[in-house]
């Protein structure tokens, strides 16, 4: 609550509790103002009877606990300090005998203590506040203006007598007193969490990476296989770093999203790519369609988007059984200005009475659900929360045994751009052919699909009727009809036709095809399938599909590298890395070393890791951006190396003149393409 309206707020309160002497009205006055300060369910105000050690509702003496057991109200008692469970069936310290105060479906509850001005011992009363559903959470920001509101009105509460020259003084030195406390230990667990997850990220930056190097230079199949296997056993332990890091952020209200402007089509169709040989290889088809009418670009945050998304689709794929179906599609709203993802599968699906919960954090549809099929249970709450700060919202339809639904809306809030990402004015005067000896015509649903939507006329083609010599026809036709129909296939190009093939498996030195065609391969995607058809109209088109991102698809010999890292293993995988692409490496344990050799030689590029004894990373390249200036020589490319996930290290290394920033682990890709930059 921003502090000019939250002061507003106490002000007004005041004046208004001035007004009466009334209890109940000075209760449902506090009461009403708790509901605006904090979310809530349920409020209780209790009295402490320190002597006993027990805690009476101001109300109803009837409802009381006792405070010398265990449970959040004990522990309160014992350290005078604001406790907050946001989840207390999976809260060791929670006990539902005392903390519930009797109440049903309590499942997050806020509970502040109520001290006396001149003690800093003596307890006057416990503020209790609860949720009973939903995804709503308790934050910092909800016990530091609770605490700021109790402090200013708890006389009229307990109508004490106190010395009212000193109240006020009192009253900002315990606030104070009181945050400070629990910044200093909310500072402490933090900082203890990062290092930990640090230390974790460190060994595994190494067995990925040199996981990449190995399956980059193995041929053999069976070997690879093994490689593969470790590889992603290695990924999915840090997918689960990162899910118990983000809730952790979910849990102290820091999740944040960061928007910024996005090629819509290109990013949906990366998440289909990179889930498409998983499922396919599951033996379970996977059906996509992405809308071509999305607009070319989104304002929104991808990253988080993709989170979601990739969640959902693992969720998807994994409680799905061979032969099964998965089908991801992503439809744009323009009236609406919203996008509709709809992740769909024919697996195991969710009890009614489950769906609601399978969204709160650790759980599963059913107990034997994480022996059977693996998973935290954080992936849905996470995405919950996401879509949420996003937003959006996101749903769900299942019948147990029939398969699942999730849907994800999510507002496109401002279009960069209103016009659709494909371009089809080039289209107008292209007969768009299909051919299937059947009639059936189940193989071209999808790309029928896209024309429809984007109001593009199509036909069937028979053999040896029509004319089709203008070059502004394109057929279609799968691998498999291609073998048997090869002399008029030829045919076809030679009167100026134009083909598109369809398949995975087709190689066009089999067939010796002599004209103007395509190969376009599964997954069909917009952006693909829009770029073969205009590179057949216009063939001196740039074929934006083809993949440059390959590793030594343009040489990176001769330039020279500079990597700082405290970790021998680490410097070792960098340089392997670096010597593949054919760099000249030089390494340093510590920046004192790095610095040195900087003296000594100019380097294109320098990865600095943020956590090294002497200097920390920002601290170094504060250094050489100080020397570059003073010796007027070229900026070299800077790129932090962190296992953190923190913002305020980013900010660090950023601010200090970082280009770049990268979290462990690394991936072999990301450093090359990094580098390539330089040749651009």
């Amino acid at each position: 609550m921003i502090d000019k309206v939250f002061n507003r707020l106490i002000d007004d309160i005041t004046l208004e509790l001035e007004q009466t002497n009334d209890k109940s009205e000075i209760l449902a006055i506090i009461y009403d103002a708790i509901k605006k300060i904090v979310p809530s369910d349920e409020i209780h105000i209790l009295s402490v009877d320190n002597e006993n050690k027990m805690a009476y509702d101001i109300e109803d003496n009837n409802l009381s606990c006792a405070l010398d057991g265990s449970g959040v109200l004990c522990q309160l008692y014992q350290s005078h300090q604001p406790l907050l469970v946001n989840d207390v069936s999976r809260s060791l310290l929670y006990n539902r005998d005392i903390d519930s105060l009797g109440k049903e479906n309590v499942s997050k509850i806020l509970t502040i203590p109520i001290l006396q001005y001149n003690s800093s011992k003596n307890m006057l009363g416990i503020v209790w506040v609860a949720l009973k559903k939903g995804y709503r959470q308790f934050i910092q920001e909800d016990i530091d203006n609770l605490v700021k509101f109790i402090n200013n009105i708890k006389n009229r509460i307990f109508e004490m007598d106190t010395d009212k020259k000193d109240s006020a003084n009192h009253r900002l030195l315990e606030c104070q007193e009181a945050k400070r406390v629990l910044e200093t230990r909310i500072a402490r667990d933090e900082n203890y969490f990062a290092s930990t997850i640090h230390d974790i990220r460190t060994p595994m930056n190494a067995v990925i990476g040199f996981m990449e190097l190995m399956l980059i230079s193995e041929n053999d199949e069976q070997k690879r296989d093994y490689i593969n296997s470790t590889l992603k056993s290695g990924e999915q332990m840090v997918s689960l770093i990162n899910d118990i890091l983000d809730m952790s952020k979910v849990s102290s209200g820091k999740m944040t999203v960061d928007k910024n402007d996005f090629y819509s089509l290109e990013a949906f169709e990366d998440i289909a790519k990179l889930f498409y040989n998983s499922i396919i290889k599951k033996s379970i088809k996977f059906n996509i369609y992405i809308d071509p009418k999305l607009p070319s670009m989104i304002h929104s945050d991808i990253y988080r988007i993709k989170q979601i998304i990739n969640n959902l689709l693992s969720n998807a794929m994994k409680f799905t059984p061979e032969e099964g179906e998965v089908r991801f599609e992503a439809i744009y709203d323009k009236l609406k200005s919203t996008i509709r993802i709809d992740i769909t599968d024919t697996g195991i699906g969710i009890a009614k009475d489950k769906q609601k919960s399978i969204f709160n954090p650790y759980t599963q549809e059913e107990n034997s659900t994480s022996s059977q099929y693996g998973g935290t249970g954080l992936g849905l709450a996470i995405s919950q929360q996401l879509s949420i700060l996003l937003n959006g919202n996101l749903t769900v339809e299942s019948e147990q045994g029939e398969g699942s639904k999730f849907t994800l809306q999510l507002p496109c809030e401002k279009n960069v751009s209103k016009e659709p990402a494909i371009d089809k004015s080039n289209l107008d005067n292209t007969n768009m052919l299909f051919y299937s000896p059947s009639m059936i015509y189940t193989e071209f649903d999808t790309i029928k699909r896209y024309f429809n939507d984007m109001d593009i006329n199509y036909d069937y083609w028979q053999s040896g009727k029509g004319d089709y010599s203008d070059g502004r026809s394109i057929l279609f036709i799968d691998v498999s009809h291609a073998q048997r129909q090869s002399d008029k296939i030829q045919s076809f190009l030679d009167e100026g036709g134009l083909i598109i093939f369809l398949g995975n498996n087709f190689e066009t030195e089999d067939y010796n095809f002599k004209g103007n065609f395509k190969i376009l391969h599964n997954p069909i995607l917009p952006n693909i399938l829009f770029d073969k058809i205009n590179q057949l109209i216009n063939p001196e088109a740039l074929d934006k599909t083809q993949d440059n991102k390959l590793l030594n698809n343009k040489s990176l010999k001769g330039l020279n590298a500079l990597v700082m890292d405290d970790s021998r293993i680490n410097l070792k995988l960098m340089s392997e890395i670096l010597k593949k692409f054919e760099l000249t490496v030089k390494t340093a344990l510590n920046p004192k070393e790095g610095l040195a050799t900087l003296e000594e030689e100019v380097f294109d590029v320098i990865f600095i890791d943020q956590n090294m004894p002497i200097l920390n990373g920002d601290e170094a390249i504060t250094i050489i951006r100080e020397n570059e200036k003073k010796n007027g020589t070229k900026p070299a490319l800077i790129y932090g190396l962190t296992g953190e996930t923190n913002d305020e290290i980013r900010d660090k290394l950023l601010n200090a003149g970082a280009d770049a920033i990268f979290t462990k682990p690394v991936h072999i890709a990301e450093i090359y393409e990094a580098i390539a930059i330089i040749k651009d």
